[in-house]
């Protein structure tokens, strides 16, 4: 994306200093820490929230036409925030089979019974909750958008909302340079595969 300012936000101000000087040197661009919550989402083309507040941190009112969201979790947008949302496209992974191969559900087309069935890691009140003040009718699911069954927005004034529990893919990720960089260092030893086996599920 060719993006030309980040505001960011943190309750603690030390934090979102920091963090803005650092990723501003990083990347290149401008990068303003705001004061609060709503300076950061006004105005802006991409709202992320990535937190772990058990409080909605993004207002209904806060949202402009022609915006996208990305969520971690259900609690980071208010009900009137939902209901505003013009498609809301998620990534859940089905509960109890995390690790499977069912757990690949990027690409594997499924029926719109699965939104009532499965909820994932979400609470189950939560899930309904989101069900309820979005509509059942504005809920896609993240396979049917990369399959084109349907698409991520039909204009440029709709609101879209992305809310993923993650893949993993970045923990791996990270896990391999973290390897690479110690093997290139000659750092670190062999363990026994049998640390890591166990008879019993979690």
């Amino acid at each position: 994306r060719p993006i030309r300012r980040i505001k960011v936000y943190s309750p603690n101000p030390e934090h979102r200093q920091r963090f803005a000087v650092q990723l501003a040197d990083q990347i290149g661009i401008e990068v303003a820490a705001m004061n609060c919550a709503e300076e950061a989402v006004r105005g802006s083309d991409m709202v992320v929230g990535c937190t772990n507040s058990l409080r909605p941190v993004i207002r209904g009112e806060w949202l402009e036409k022609g915006m996208h969201l990305t969520l971690m979790k259900i609690q980071e947008l208010d009900e009137a925030g939902y209901g505003r949302l013009d498609r809301h496209v998620l990534y859940v992974s089905p509960p109890g089979v995390q690790g499977s191969p069912c757990d690949n559900l990027l690409t594997i087309p499924y029926d719109r019974e699965f939104l009532r069935r499965f909820c994932g890691g979400s609470h189950p009140e939560m899930w309904k909750q989101e069900l309820t003040w979005t509509g059942e009718e504005k809920i896609f699911r993240l396979p049917d958008v990369l399959l084109g069954k349907v698409k991520g927005r039909d204009n440029d004034e709709q609101i879209t909302c992305f809310r993923s529990e993650g893949t993993g893919v970045q923990f791996a990720a990270v896990a391999l340079k973290v390897y690479e960089e110690a093997k290139r260092r000659g750092l670190g030893r062999s363990l026994p595969l049998e640390w890591f086996v166990q008879d019993v599920t979690n």
